[in-house]
């Protein structure tokens, strides 16, 4: 009798147990929508001062934030002199069916090693943003994590000059970071949310809201928010919502993982946001007790709504990852009032690295993940129109037999086309695939990569501008396996085949080096300064004196630049290359042994 009692109690128990962890699960997917108003005195004079923005009172608008801070001062955080704050430096194979490189060529950002973040974070390293003038920006934090280096770009990508280098200061380490341009009435500010940590295995992040001009100048770095005992701060998503206003009148919101300083998982996810300039932050619970990550933030405003958005990816059960979207209207942020939770897809596969992006020209709003279906990674979206149902519109952006991933969605303000980049798995490299639409899903893609392998970790990023009236381009930042080194390749950039600025500064003066190796069979390599602007040509000779190959012929920036020349179609001999560059010219002999 006692063995039957005992079995059946077991029994009772694995099902409790089974029903609590089914609960949870559900709890988890499909929280408790409840809505509850807050009509506190908080509430109401917050919600005052967003109607005097809305109504372009800058007077009243900044009245009321006064109010704000002096009266309710436990509701903001912001720590502008925290000891030993982050400061400014001193400083080939394609799966088919893709064919061709986009621009015949990939021109370098940096030659030095870049972070390569971890699997669950593979966005942490590397991001490209564009302003309205088509000016591009990549920041990355290098390979020590001592830095976080800022390059920018005025001639479309093909030369690129640090402007900002920032230390996290003293002995910390970089973590991860977000980067955002504010871009109002030509207002440029470009600012990040970055979180060091105190070493490099260490998950004890601080997070910080750092601001510069365009040209790097005048940095400003504010801890966003106090580093709670036994918790940290990091894996942050960045955005401002300047389109919609002058720059004095801009919010930056920021989300972040609130993790376990001790094994880095996710206990909480948090959201900030600033509307003093970053110099006081409001604070708001987006979710409790679950470890999610991968987080995205986006902000959306309309005739009648102000709303921001929030997507990441939560891993309550660890084999199946599941994408989760959390929104909550402006004038609710950081009141009693709990944010609004939607299943962006309708599956049951595994989903990770979500991304979302607002079109500012139509309001719709699209999200993109990868998603392992049938054990094939493909890249999935679902988008919103203004108005209607939320996300009714579940598609595949890439749909092949080997792993596609690494996905990441971008919507220029200025122009409204998606832009989208994701890596393509082959059997021996990788390949950066770029797409773009204006209504999804794209019809066409682009290779980026072909002589230059993706990196196996780091995702590349993507960006449009406008190049013009009604002209308008994409373009896609990536590490390269092997070198680590950091590379760009646009549509409105068209660089000879077989060309590579080496990104090494101005020369002193005009040249031409010995081709390497020579004799060669059938590559071989061509370096040349160029210490000013010219119009450069390079013409490969046989021995009677007549063109056989035109390498180069077209104006070229001052720089240092290699050649790869190809010699494949030539026959075996004696050969002279000649560089013409306004009045410099020079010869040299190569040899040619097939």
């Amino acid at each position: 009798m006692k063995s039957a009692l005992f079995v059946f109690l077991v029994l009772f128990l694995c099902i409790s147990s089974a029903n609590s962890q089914s609960s949870n699960i559900q709890s988890e997917a499909y929280p408790n929508q409840s809505y509850v108003h807050d009509n506190s005195d908080f509430a109401t004079l917050w919600r005052q001062h967003l109607e005097a923005r809305k109504n372009g009172n800058l007077q009243l608008f900044n009245h009321l934030r006064d109010r704000l801070l002096r009266e309710f001062p436990e509701r903001f955080s912001g720590n502008q002199f925290t000891e030993s704050k982050p400061s400014a430096n001193i400083e080939s194979s394609i799966q088919p069916p893709f064919n061709g490189d986009w621009g015949a060529g990939d021109y370098i950002v940096n030659n030095a090693p870049a972070y390569l973040p971890p699997a669950n974070n593979t966005q942490a390293g590397l991001d490209l943003e564009v302003d309205s003038l088509g000016n591009k920006y990549v920041a990355y934090i290098s390979a020590n994590r001592d830095t976080l280096r800022i390059m920018k770009s005025t001639d479309q990508g093909v030369t690129w000059a640090y402007i900002l280098s920032i230390n996290p200061g003293g002995t910390t380490k970089w973590h991860s970071f977000d980067f955002f341009i504010a871009d109002s009435a030509s207002t440029f500010k470009l600012g990040f949310a970055a979180a060091r940590t105190s070493t490099v295995s260490a998950f004890d992040g601080e997070l910080y809201w750092m601001v510069c001009d365009a040209n790097g100048a005048g940095l400003n770095v504010v801890q966003i928010s106090t580093t709670p005992s036994g918790g940290g701060h990091i894996n942050p998503s960045i955005v401002a919502d300047s389109y919609y206003w002058s720059y004095g009148l801009t919010y930056w919101y920021v989300a972040y993982q609130h993790v376990n300083s001790g094994t880095g998982v996710g206990i909480g996810l948090r959201a900030a946001l600033t509307n003093n300039g970053g110099n006081a932050w409001i604070q708001d619970t987006v979710r409790n007790s679950f470890n999610d990550f991968n987080i995205d933030i986006d902000y959306r405003h309309g005739a009648s709504y102000d709303s921001i958005y929030v997507v990441f990816t939560n891993d309550l059960t660890a084999s199946n990852p599941n994408l989760r979207l959390q929104r909550i209207a402006l004038g609710n942020f950081g009141t009693a009032t709990a944010w609004t939770q939607y299943n962006v897809q309708a599956t049951s596969d595994p989903e990770v690295d979500p991304e979302i992006a607002v079109n500012r020209q139509t309001n719709e709003m699209a999200c993109m993940w990868t998603q392992t279906t049938g054990g094939i990674k493909k890249v999935n979206y679902n988008y919103s129109a203004e108005t209607g149902a939320y996300w009714p519109n579940l598609g595949t952006i890439a749909n092949f037999p080997n792993d596609c991933d690494r996905g990441r969605i971008e919507c220029s303000e200025q122009q409204g086309a998606y832009r989208i980049s994701y890596v393509s798995k082959g059997s021996t490299a990788d390949t950066v695939i770029y797409t773009s639409a204006f209504t999804l899903p794209p019809t066409s893609r682009t290779v980026v990569t072909t002589n230059i392998n993706a990196n196996t970790t780091t995702s590349p990023d993507v960006s449009g501008f406008r190049t013009g009236v009604g002209a308008y381009g994409g373009g896609v930042v990536f590490v390269g396996a092997q070198q680590n080194r950091i590379f760009y390749d646009g549509s409105n950039v068209s660089p000879v085949v077989g060309i590579n600025n080496n990104g090494s500064g101005i020369p002193k003066n005009f040249s031409l080096s010995q081709n390497y190796p020579n004799p060669f069979n059938p590559e071989t390599k061509i370096n040349f300064t160029i210490p000013q602007a010219a119009f450069v040509t390079i013409s490969i000779y046989n021995t009677l004196g007549q063109i056989v190959a035109q390498l180069v012929s077209q104006d070229m920036n001052a720089g240092y630049y290699t050649y790869d020349f190809n010699a494949s179609d030539l026959t075996s001999g004696i050969y002279f290359y000649r560089i013409t560059a306004g009045e410099f010219s020079e010869t040299k002999k190569m040899m040619l042994i097939k």
